[in-house]
């Protein structure tokens, strides 16, 4: 099971947040971070996936410090 998040910047902030936690597919989770960008003017958008079927606790050692 994955949940996709997509994050990103948006307009009249400096800061990266989640912007659409919601995504059931990548496709929709691209989808949206396009319109974000193109319609809403949200910057530096990208998409989060993760796998719940993965130990949570080795996810977290594998990041990039």
């Amino acid at each position: 099971m994955d949940e996709f998040v997509v994050w990103g910047i948006p307009p009249n902030e400096t800061y990266e947040e989640p912007l659409f936690t919601k995504a059931k597919t990548l496709t929709e989770a691209k989808n949206v971070a396009k319109l974000l960008t193109e319609k809403h003017g949200c910057t530096k958008t990208r998409i989060q996936i993760i796998d719940f079927n993965e130990d949570l606790a080795e996810m977290w050692r594998r990041v990039v410090r």
